[in-house]
């Protein structure tokens, strides 16, 4: 029996020198002694790893960029912001941000109908920023450096004026090439541009009566938004 014993330390011994086993290999490896006639082999097995658990893994043969791109997401809700005033009296639009720097391009200008306020709405949508703006009832409008008055269809009308703000590029080339857009005749009539003249750019819109109004501004893109009560 102590022969036995002494065989078998003996040959464990030679097979570990002869691996020069460090620890670190991520593949099972086995470990073989033979004495006395018998061999015995102990399997070095890799650990178990289940769902949700982590286990020690080989290094990677070379590293592996992170993705630069962001994952997909529903971009928020842009939010309202109602201004002071309304009614039936004027409303001072600030600009967002509050330093613009150049001139705000118009890009669009749209009517609809807005059930959940029981009112048609006009939008003013402009690219970079949203210019200083201000919404007032007045008997009429003029056409810019000329003095001549334009008519607009409607009882009253609701004159918008914004600052630092252009229908046309720095080459002249129009943003937005609609001079009129149709409403849906309760209670707007329609809307006119009236002036894009030297940085100010003006809509008039024809309302059936004097309305009262609600004026808020969004983000992303920027806009002016004008609810007239039904």
């Amino acid at each position: 029996m102590r022969k036995f014993a002494l065989l078998l330390a003996s040959g464990v011994a030679l097979t570990m020198i002869a691996c020069g086993g460090d620890g670190d290999s991520a593949e099972p490896t086995a470990t073989t002694a033979s004495g006395g006639g018998q061999t015995v082999t102990t399997a070095k097995t890799a650990p178990a790893t289940t769902a949700g658990t982590s286990s020690t893994a080989a290094p990677s043969a070379s590293p592996t960029r992170a993705s630069t791109t962001a994952p997909a997401t529903n971009a928020p809700a842009s939010p309202v912001a109602t201004l002071p005033g309304g009614g039936t009296t004027p409303v001072v639009v600030p600009p967002v941000p509050t330093v613009v720097a150049g001139v705000a391009l118009l890009k669009d200008v749209r009517i609809g109908l807005h059930p959940e306020t029981s009112s048609e709405r006009i939008v003013f949508e402009f690219s970079g920023a949203l210019p200083q703006a201000r919404v007032e009832y007045v008997a009429d409008v003029q056409q810019c450096a000329e003095g001549s008055v334009i008519p607009v269809a409607g009882e009253e009308v609701l004159r918008i004026t914004f600052l630092d703000a252009a229908a046309h590029d720095s080459v002249g080339k129009s943003t937005f090439d609609k001079q009129t857009v149709a409403g849906g005749s309760k209670p707007i009539t329609e809307a006119k541009q009236f002036c894009d003249f030297e940085n100010e750019l003006g809509w008039a819109a024809g309302v059936t009566g004097m309305k009262p109004f609600i004026v808020s501004t969004l983000a992303n893109p920027p806009r002016l938004v004008i609810d007239i009560k039904q």
